[in-house]
């Protein structure tokens, strides 16, 4: 029998796996028995030589009693710690070796050198911290080295000089910066150092690998990332991916030479790419989750031969299809996650060659025919998960193309008589349009399990709007409207001088009721009249009135009784009273007198203030000749007590009465009620004589 056997490799952001077909199609070849294969192992003959598969046997070294003719060794998933020179024996047919998820710690120097023509190295998933820089010597053959996902903190310098790699992968290490010297007597074509923490990335660091590196993964780098402008000067890459990798700044992009350029998810200060001529070669341009709000007429002029846009992820409201001019070749256009709510009319305009565009999760509520016109070759449409109620009719046309898909998953549908050529459709043709679609109103129910018949709408009918509405000259009035239908009537005020303003019909077709306000500002008698509403929709027409009628106003409302009015009027006869808090108004006609007041010449105003001034003097005269006697009163009266005897003995009685009561008799008490006041005869005397000069002073 004759074994053949197929390897595939699947390899991701967290794991490898390797999985292996082997397919009996013959006889086994002379000389070859399950007897020369080592204990435990599972050797599966090859046309090149046998296949040894050795894996989680928890082997610590590797098995002596290998065929030499082996040409792929699988003994992952063991415990060999280190390799050496004397790791492996003299395998000269081995093609391929895989080891990982082995828990190997270091590499030393030589370690392959007994595996002369091999060519796939597979050390993934180990704990790999140190690498000699003679590691991979002697193995010249090599061209897929994986080293991803393991503890890897440093480049040696010359680590791989004379490989030429087709592709070298150390995703996922630990590595914080790429010596100018790692990649030094080295090629290789594809290489990944996504997930790692990369803090600078420098001109000298790859730029030994600019003659054949055609793809670059330096995505999803752990710490904020900083490019230097020429680090990519010289390269022509196939594929630049630096998605999520804390980049803020995108001007080395103006030396980027490369077919597909992935930045997405990444904190840019600014968005703008308009003066990057080198962007003038990309093919497919992903710009995903960079918070792009509004899509600006320049942001796109640098790519000429863009064909794949990916603007997914962003903060999109509105897109004009102006902003897709510079790039007419685009063939695929992805604007899914956005918050759009409605597509540019004239997006055909500016993309006649579109053939695929992705609107998923956009928001989008209705569809207009206007915006698929020009775009003749567009073979698929993702419209699942918007909130798109209703497809018009007119979208037959665009339906009935053979090549086209189209999915409407997760929309939902208003199922009402604008929707029943849809039923009909789907249910006579077998296209590639997602039948599973849903009705969400008037009932859920999967929409072709609807009968035909229930897809109905009613007339409009308004059901609320003021006959008549007063009004008064040079204020604002406010008309409304409230018409109710299925679908919602659309509605039209008209003036009774012709003039109208309209208004659409509420974007949820749930909302059976339509409310229509005019507001009219500063009105005048002119604006006095009927004015119409009218509301209609697919099944007819309904219309009502509203009259606007001016009210004179000339009232004005009385003060509060306590105020106290005079009313004169230029004409003879009584003054009219009026009662209180009743309304009024006062018509005042000319009279045939001159009543016309002389304003008040200087001079008048000079003697008025004069007269002010001379009067304070006055007043602050008299107030001082009187503060001046009090003083000289006590000050007399102090000076008589001292000199007379006399007057030393006198006192005066309180009116408490119990002063009263402890009187001596030094001097002349009078009175005999207690409340008297009890004086000398000789300080009345003198006070007596005070009074009477001042008095004369004044």
């Amino acid at each position: 029998m004759l074994w053949l056997s197929c390897q595939t490799r699947l390899s991701g952001n967290s794991d490898t796996t390797w999985i292996t077909l082997i397919l009996l199609v013959g006889i086994l070849p002379a000389g070859l028995s399950q007897s020369d294969c080592p204990d435990g192992c599972l050797c599966v003959p090859s046309p090149l030589g046998p296949n040894v598969i050795c894996r989680h046997m928890k082997l610590n070294a590797i098995p002596e009693a290998l065929p030499y003719d082996t040409t792929i060794l699988d003994i992952g998933g063991n415990a060999i710690r280190k390799l050496s020179t004397s790791t492996f024996p003299e395998l000269d047919n081995l093609e391929e070796l895989r080891m990982d998820d082995s828990g190997i710690l270091d590499i030393g120097p030589s370690s392959f050198s007994n595996l002369p023509q091999i060519e796939r190295l597979t050390l993934s998933n180990n704990k790999i911290q140190s690498v000699d820089n003679d590691a991979f010597q002697k193995i010249p053959n090599l061209k897929y080295l994986y080293l991803d996902e393991n503890n890897i903190v440093a480049l040696p310098d010359l680590l791989f000089r004379g490989l030429h790699l087709v592709e070298l992968s150390l995703e996922d290490n630990l590595l914080t910066e790429i010596t100018n010297g790692a990649f030094i007597g080295a090629t290789a074509q594809k290489l990944n150092m996504n997930g790692n923490s990369f803090n600078f990335l420098s001109t000298d660091s790859i730029s030994p690998l600019s003659q054949r590196l055609q793809n670059l993964e330096l995505s999803s780098n752990k710490v904020p990332l900083t490019i230097e402008m020429t680090a990519f000067r010289g390269f022509s890459f196939n594929l630049l991916n630096l998605t999520g990798s804390h980049l803020t700044d995108h001007l080395f992009l103006e030396l980027v030479n490369s077919r597909t350029i992935d930045i997405s998810d990444n904190p840019f200060l600014s968005v703008d790419f308009s003066n990057y001529a080198s962007l003038g070669t990309a093919e497919n341009f992903h710009c995903r989750a960079l918070d792009i709000e509004f899509l600006e007429d320049r942001l796109l002029s640098s790519f000429r031969r863009l064909k794949f846009l990916n603007l997914a992820d962003n903060n999109l409201i509105i897109v004009r299809g102006s902003a897709f001019r510079h790039i007419p070749l685009l063939e695929s256009l992805n604007l899914s996650n956005n918050s759009l709510m409605s597509l540019p009319a004239d997006l055909g305009t500016y993309l006649p060659r579109l053939t695929k565009l992705d609107l998923r999760r956009c928001h989008l509520m209705a569809l207009s025919l206007l915006t698929f016109q020009g775009i003749t070759n567009l073979t698929t449409l993702d419209l699942r998960d918007n909130k798109i109620q209703v497809i018009p009719e007119t979208f037959a046309a665009l339906f009935n193309g053979e090549s086209i898909s189209i999915d409407l998953h997760g929309n939902p549908f208003h199922c009402n008589c604008e929707m029943a050529w849809f039923r009909r459709w789907l249910e006579h043709h077998n296209s590639s349009i997602d039948a599973s679609v849903d009705c969400h109103s008037p009932q859920r129910i999967a929409l072709l399990n609807q009968p035909l018949e229930e897809f109905i709408c009613s007339t409009p009918e308004i059901t609320d709007i003021r006959p008549v509405v007063h009004f008064t000259t040079g204020s604002d009035v406010l008309i409304s409207c409230t018409a109710r239908g299925d679908p919602s009537p659309e509605m039209e005020w008209i003036s009774p001088s012709h003039e109208s303003i309209r208004v659409s019909p509420p974007a949820n077709r749930t909302q059976n009721t339509s409310i229509h306000f005019w507001k009219l500002k500063n009105v005048t008698e002119h604006s006095a009249g009927r004015y119409t509403c009218n509301a209609f929709n697919r099944e007819g027409t309904v219309s009502a009135t509203t009259t606007l009628k001016l009210e004179i106003a000339t009232t004005t409302t009385m003060p509060p009784r306590t105020t106290k009015y005079t009313t004169i009027i230029n004409s003879t006869g009584p003054v009219p009273t009026y009662p209180f808090n009743v309304t009024y108004e006062v018509i005042t006609k000319p009279s045939k007198f001159n009543t016309t007041t002389k304003p008040a010449s200087i001079v008048d105003e000079v003697y008025f203030w004069a007269f002010i001034v001379f009067g304070c003097l006055v007043c602050i005269a008299i107030c001082t000749a009187i503060l001046c006697g009090v003083y000289r009163r006590r000050h007399h009266n102090r000076r008589y007590d001292v000199n007379e005897p006399t007057i030393q003995n006198t006192f005066t009685a309180e009116l408490n009465p119990r002063n009263l009561q402890n009187a001596t008799a030094n001097g002349n008490c009078n009175g005999t009620n207690g409340h008297d006041i009890i004086r000398n005869p000789a300080v009345e005397a003198v006070e007596a004589v005070e009074e009477k000069q001042l008095l004369s002073q004044v």
